[in-house]
């Protein structure tokens, strides 16, 4: 699997990749590892009949997955052979939570700061070729959907940040949920690009096929995040029905920018390309029907508790339920909500003394 991608020794030792042998007690037989130790930590499953228990992964190439300190919490498995799923990961644990971390990271860091930008994909080998070719600032989501802890992960870390899912029917949809969950997140410091590989391709198997450097200029030709959305939501929108949908899609989602100046500018974007004047275009959409995750609350930037809605004479403010941060009023939900959602962690930590002192 390794020799037919080109990975070479170097990128293996950087990236801690191993092997799981084609046996079912390589590890649970070892008298150095205790059985609940194992099961604990993923690497093995208990018996369902008989008592004791068999290793997790087997005759599997085996990817690191590492936490921020750097310590190994998860792996993947790349299968050798037919037999099983093509890829398995670590069930979650009490240290690995899917959806949490991204696979790369700690590699890429370094690449990340000096840069100041950070590509997302999907799969393990999507990150180790083109990093092995020299595009360090790479890390991918483990294979699973993008959440939004790892969306704010990365935001946090980069002001350009670009999606590269796979260019097949899945990888086209991840792209879009993806591009809807960004959109209260983003702020107007953030460069985001959404790529489009061609169909059945992945980073992995482009930079291989055609080179690193016809894979940047893949990176550099991506929509914006604004763009983007505009060209799907018109896409083939033609017809006056047709049109009318689009319409509310574009209201819908200029409810959920919280970033001032990308809600703006989406704006104008949106009346450019359906052809409506910016008055037309406030009309039509005022009672535009919300979408999925319209009323979504990001957690407390300052404890991570759960926020909540709260509406009294002087307006609208969203409120921490655990430590009682809150924000000024707003006159509307939604201003209140866009405040609150706007908020970055970054900017967030220096009031977490004041949040601990509220809490005693």
């Amino acid at each position: 699997v390794l020799n037919e991608r080109g990975i070479d020794d170097d990128t293996i030792i950087r990236f801690g990749i191993g092997f799981a042998p084609e046996a079912w007690g390589t590890l649970t037989n070892d008298r150095t590892f205790r059985w609940e130790q194992l099961i604990a930590a993923g690497l093995a499953t208990p018996k369902r009949e008989k008592k004791g228990c068999y290793d997790f992964f087997r005759n599997r190439v085996l990817f690191p997955i590492r936490s921020d300190s750097g310590d190994v919490i998860a792996f993947g498995g790349r299968r050798i052979g037919e037999d099983g799923p093509k890829y398995l990961n670590t069930a979650e644990t009490a240290l690995y939570t899917k959806g949490s971390v991204l696979f790369g990271m700690q590699q890429a860091r370094q690449a990340i700061r000096m840069t100041r930008s950070i590509i997302v994909c999907e799969g393990f080998f999507d990150v180790i070729t083109p990093a092995q070719a020299g595009i360090e600032h790479i890390v991918s989501t483990c294979g699973t959907a993008l959440t939004e802890t790892q969306a704010e992960l990365v935001l946090s870390v980069a002001d350009r940040v670009f999606f590269c899912f796979d260019g097949d029917t899945a990888g086209t949809k991840a792209t879009w949920r993806a591009a809807e969950m960004l959109v209260p997140l983003a702020s107007d410091r953030h460069e985001i690009r959404l790529c489009r590989l061609p169909a059945e391709e992945d980073p992995d198997s482009y930079v291989r096929k055609y080179g690193v450097e016809a894979f940047q200029e893949v990176l550099d030709k991506a929509p914006t995040l604004t763009a983007y959305l505009i060209g799907e939501i018109t896409r083939g929108a033609k017809i006056p029905e047709a049109r009318a949908k689009s319409l509310g899609v574009a209201g819908s989602l200029l409810r959920r920018f919280s970033a001032p100046g990308l809600k703006v500018f989406f704006r104008q974007y949106a009346c450019e390309a359906l052809q409506l004047t910016l008055e037309d275009f406030d009309r039509l959409t005022a009672d535009a029907p919300a979408r999925p995750g319209d009323a979504s609350l990001r957690a407390c930037p300052c404890c991570g508790g759960e926020a909540e809605m709260i509406s009294e004479v002087a307006g609208h403010r969203v409120s921490c339920g655990q430590c009682r941060l809150t924000t000024t009023h707003a006159p509307t939900v939604d201003d209140a909500r866009n405040l609150w959602n706007r908020r970055e962690r970054p900017r967030m930590k220096p009031l977490a003394a004041k949040c601990n002192e509220k809490s005693d």
